[in-house]
């Protein structure tokens, strides 16, 4: 949340620092055998190498929640041509999916529409949140290809 911001105001080469700096920490609160991918822009996803139960999973997006609250420092050249650190802030919005625990599971495409879907209405509601997948959410790939669309215009 407030990416845009960073590259507007300081630059891109600010905005890959900052996506740098979130991926280190992302890396740093998963699992070592949990797998952690930027999809595109400044959107990442994890996927769990073992189920959560309720509870481990609101506890994990909350901790992404607040990993994305605390300040970034890049280094960004001032007026004069300097070098100089800036602290910036930025906002996560999570979107939580989990396997239905059917015996074939839920291929990854399900679950990646379900929680791009979650972390939507995670902006819908104020943005800084973490919000969990539930049946009665829109999930369509049609869906989730309208939101992306629409997030990449605005």
């Amino acid at each position: 949340d407030g990416f845009k911001g960073v590259n507007s105001q300081f630059g891109h080469a600010a905005g890959d620092q900052v996506l740098a700096q979130f991926a280190r920490r992302i890396r740093a609160v998963s699992r070592t055998d949990d797998l952690v991918v930027r999809l595109g822009g400044d959107e990442f996803a994890i996927l769990t190498a073992a189920p959560l139960t309720v509870d481990q999973r609101r506890a994990f997006a909350t901790q992404l929640v607040l990993e994305g609250a605390g300040p970034f420092v890049v280094e960004v050249r001032d007026d004069l041509g300097a070098l100089v650190n800036r602290v910036v802030t930025i906002g996560v919005s999570v979107g939580v999916a989990h396997h239905d625990g059917a015996p074939t599971g839920t291929p990854a495409d399900v679950l990646l529409m379900q929680a791009d879907s979650a972390m939507y209405r995670a902006k819908v509601r104020g943005r800084g949140r973490a919000e969990h997948c539930n049946p009665g959410m829109p999930t369509s790939l049609g869906a989730t290809w309208t939101t992306r669309a629409r997030r990449r215009t605005a």
